[in-house]
């Protein structure tokens, strides 16, 4: 188990790498947001980071953003806006989508 200063620290590497704009990163934060995994619980955040990930063709974030325009979690019920991000998903070689 990693120690609790490991945790910060990857936590803020995270962030600043979520903030150079990398799609990876801002799906893993985004994820935490959405979480609460070690950080306090924010659907709002989670939208957001998963909102720039998938502008970027990152098909995680693509996936996750889909997810919550299905459920409504936080947002608008909207299958349609769902279904056109799990096709880019999919375009981007997610199995799940």
């Amino acid at each position: 188990m990693a120690s609790a200063a490991a945790e910060v620290e990857e936590l803020q590497q995270l962030i600043e790498h979520a903030a150079q704009g990398m799609p990876v990163a801002q799906y893993n934060l985004g994820r935490r947001y959405e979480d609460g995994d070690g950080v306090v619980q924010d659907q709002a955040e989670a939208l957001r980071l998963y909102t720039q990930a998938a502008a970027q063709g990152y098909g995680e974030g693509q996936h996750s953003l889909g997810m919550i325009y299905m459920t409504g979690n936080g947002v608008a019920h909207d299958e349609k806006r769902a279904a056109r991000l799990f096709r880019q998903a999919a375009k981007q070689g997610l199995a799940c989508a």
